[in-house]
């Protein structure tokens, strides 16, 4: 990422995102091999590995650890053992908590703060917070149980997801050694078209000497891989990859739908386009700048395409400039850096960001008609029916053109059925691709505190679904 992207990210505050795990020092993420952690004594809810963590992190910790102060020797969740009775209730009481200390502090808390409430230290099984109870599994560090007896009747659940939970220890232990979340990828140029494999990890693995399938999912057998001093070598390509399949999933699993699908009133292949024109809405601005150099994959990959432009659309953009510009900033050839073959070859790429509702767009003058339009993780349901839900209105435009598919993702297959159920209460259309599991999403598991249908992780864009519109419409 070059020097000026670097600058708007300090400028719009962008810094490396924080996380807690109950298991780890909650200021250098070191686990506890030989001595136990030491918890933060006026709330209980954080701990340290040693007085130098605590004493550095307390300018930080402070208000949020007055705000959820012991009292009489209990902590703020010592009645969820009594109150709480299924996973719904434990959601509603960590929501109800959530939202209490945020009064209390007046503010949004942050995401550390948030995860500190949402995957606290208590039994697993009871959700016993007795702190001199408490022992974590051995192997993530991550789950709590109370006793013996609870570990082993949650033991078989816990295996399912013991792994996921390592690979996030390891993730975040990985990149708080680093001084940028940023991951730059060496993007090989084709230079005649080839399909894309056939996921993730195997484009991976055409840019790495890493075979990333040999890497167990158990949890045992994990931490042996992480903690094998033969394999220590290829720790870090492995969180490497990881990270760097966070950062290009969008820009890949976009490539992967148009691959499937014919373009335009002429249905012209992806492989013989020179002009390429999507939209991204529901953008939230900031996650599409950190990954824009990422876009430039597609022109590798299509030896073809001599122009991409990318409108980012949605309320939550931010442009990278002052916030005050207005809301069509265009980033383009000569601002931006680009790979020197690239440059050689001629080809351009803009990139504009839209402050606005899509259906405020359309109208604007510098509104261009798209290829394909993406949304990702686009959560078209999640305030179907309200009030505020802005999203039926710009979703009659963005299906309303037979000639333009419509790609989103979601984090879950039943998410991905609501967001379709949204679209077909609005107008019939055509499901060019039913919702399946995304070959190409992020490899980061992301903890699900609410953990629906008894899931612990989710993956972004883990799947995609395209649908056509069934009328023309004259913007």
């Amino acid at each position: 990422m070059g020097e000026d992207c670097e600058e708007t990210l300090q400028e719009f505050g962008f810094v490396q995102e924080r996380h807690f795990h109950p298991g780890l020092c909650a200021k250098c993420l070191k686990s506890p091999y030989h001595e136990k952690l030491k918890h933060c004594a006026q709330c209980q809810l954080v701990s340290y590995c040693s007085r130098g963590c605590q004493k550095s992190d307390w300018k930080v910790h402070r208000q949020f650890c007055l705000a959820n102060a012991v009292k009489c020797g209990k902590n703020v969740f010592s009645e969820a053992k009594t109150k709480v009775t299924s996973f719904k209730s434990w959601t509603q009481f960590r929501t109800s908590l959530q939202c209490a200390v945020s009064l209390n502090l007046n503010r949004v808390l942050e995401q550390f703060e948030r995860e500190v409430i949402w995957f606290p230290k208590v039994c697993e099984f009871c959700k016993e917070s007795d702190l001199s109870k408490l022992f974590p599994c051995s192997v993530c560090n991550s789950i709590f149980y109370c006793s013996k007896e609870h570990l082993e009747q949650d033991i078989d659940q816990h295996i399912h997801w013991c792994g996921g939970y390592l690979t996030c220890v390891s993730v975040d232990q990985f990149l708080l050694q680093r001084d940028s979340a940023d991951v730059s990828f060496v993007m090989t140029i084709k230079e005649n078209f080839q399909p894309l494999p056939e996921d993730m990890t195997q484009l991976l693995n055409s840019e790495t000497s890493l075979d990333q399938k040999m890497i167990p999912t158990d949890g045992k057998m994990l931490k042996k891989f992480l903690t094998d001093v033969s394999f220590a070598d290829k720790l870090d390509v492995i969180m490497y990859n990881i990270l760097v399949s966070e950062t290009m999933t969008d820009s890949i699993t976009l490539l992967y739908a148009l691959e499937q699908l014919c373009i335009g009133k002429d249905k012209k292949k992806i492989c013989d386009i020179t002009e390429l024109n999507i939209h991204v809405v529901g953008a939230d601005g900031m996650r599409e700048l950190v990954s824009l150099t990422h876009w430039e994959y597609i022109a590798h990959h299509l030896p073809n395409l001599r122009k991409l432009r990318v409108s980012f659309v949605g309320p939550e953009v931010i442009p990278p400039i002052d916030a005050a510009v207005p809301d069509d900033f265009v980033y383009s050839d000569g601002e931006f850096p680009v790979c020197e073959e690239c440059k050689q070859s001629d080809r351009g790429f803009e990139y504009r960001f839209c402050n606005v509702f899509y259906h405020h767009y359309v109208k604007k003058k510098h509104f261009f008609k798209p290829d394909a339009i993406i949304a990702y993780n686009c959560g078209f349901h999640a305030h179907s029916g309200l009030e505020k839900d802005t999203w039926p209105e710009s979703l009659k435009l963005i299906i309303a053109d037979p000639d333009i598919p419509l790609i989103f993702t979601s984090f879950s297959k039943e998410e991905a059925d609501k967001e379709l159920q949204v679209l077909t209460n609005l107008q019939d259309v055509n499901i060019t691709r039913p919702s399946q599991p995304n070959p190409f999403k992020s490899l980061r598991p992301v903890r699900d505190f609410s953990r629906d249908n008894n899931c612990h992780m989710f993956y972004v864009n883990h799947y995609i679904t395209c649908v056509n519109g069934e009328k023309i419409c004259n913007y």
